[in-house]
């Protein structure tokens, strides 16, 4: 398959592990579906906020697409939760082809479940104002629907907000302000070069990372002006770019903690791994990869690595940097 085919048709049954490995996702499915809304409840506070984030998107990721409730609760909790499910499935009923290839159906099914997720962040945001997850929901919401889009600075800041900054909010923010979304290039690498500027931590760094990646994204797939292209695959091959990633890298390392949040140490590591190895920098590469394990994130390694059997892939990646296979 093509470089980015399993972006833009690839195989939609390619079986990753929708959780990403997140420790309590298996419970909150288990409370999920005996709709325990204490249980649920209990679980969302428990964590930080990045790894509140990215729990809630293996559930919404992991949910069926008949997705549906006997009892509707009435909670500040219970409705982030029921929003974050619902902005999941909307983009899982758009799924990942460029726009002007989604079907009438797929899009009307994806405005009407941004509906409902909607009015329950809308909801939630009333009853917990300072909950920084609940923006940087509405900010996922805002790729698909023009509900927040006249919203989206606000909604950047109170999802960065301290003390409980949600590296997703964030990252949602940065793909708003794409060329392929909302923006532009340089709003894109105006906002990525603020966060790197002054990051959380380190693992915010992984932004960067990914802004590079989107730039890469851009010129190899959208970019229709031939000299535009050609300028920026001559700077893409040049040891000066090289470098700058490199120090990039250096400056995650430098500043890596085990204490940073599972969820954000696992993003950096996905968009460092991604770039390095899209690269050809193995070594530098190889950490990340290994950091990874079997819970590789879909994005950005669907960009450029596809296939039915998705550990197959993986495997592959691990190989060209020295890695082991990893068993079924």
């Amino acid at each position: 398959m093509g470089i980015l085919g399993s972006l833009f048709g690839g195989s939609a049954k390619t079986p990753l592990d929708p959780c990403e490995g997140h420790p309590l996702c298996a419970e909150g499915l288990s409370a999920l579906a005996s709709e325990d809304w204490h249980k649920l409840t209990q679980l969302y506070t428990v964590q930080q906020s990045s790894d509140r984030y990215h729990w809630l998107q293996g559930i919404g990721m992991s949910v069926p697409l008949d997705f549906s409730i006997r009892n509707i609760p009435d909670g500040a909790v219970s409705d982030t939760i029921l929003g974050a499910i619902w902005t999941c499935l909307a983009f899982r009923f758009r799924g990942a082809s460029v726009a002007s290839q989604v079907s009438e159906t797929a899009a009307m099914d994806m405005w009407t479940a941004l509906e409902y997720a909607e009015a329950y962040l809308s909801d939630a945001r009333n009853k917990l104002p300072d909950d920084t997850v609940i923006p940087s929901l509405m900010l996922r919401c805002a790729l698909g629907s023009e509900t927040y889009r006249d919203r989206l600075d606000e909604l950047t800041s109170a999802a960065m907000a301290t003390p409980e900054h949600c590296l997703f909010g964030a990252f949602n923010a940065l793909t708003c302000k794409t060329e392929k979304w909302l923006g532009s290039r340089d709003k894109m690498w105006r906002f990525a070069i603020s966060v790197q500027d002054n990051p959380p931590n380190a693992a915010w760094l992984g932004l960067t990372a990914r802004a590079y990646i989107e730039d890469w994204l851009w010129f190899a797939g959208f970019e229709d002006d031939k000299d535009a292209r050609n300028a920026f695959q001559k700077d893409y091959r040049s040891s000066d770019y090289n470098s700058k990633i490199e120090a990039l890298d250096d400056a995650f390392w430098a500043g890596y903690a085990r204490e940073i949040q599972r969820s954000e140490l696992m993003f950096a590591h996905n968009n460092f791994g991604g770039l390095l190895s899209n690269l050809g920098l193995r070594e530098r590469a190889k950490p990340h990869i290994e950091a990874i394990g079997r819970h590789r994130a879909s994005t950005p390694w669907a960009y450029t690595h596809s296939g039915d059997d998705t550990l197959n892939s993986w495997n592959s990646v691990r190989k060209a940097v020295g890695l082991p296979k990893l068993d079924d």
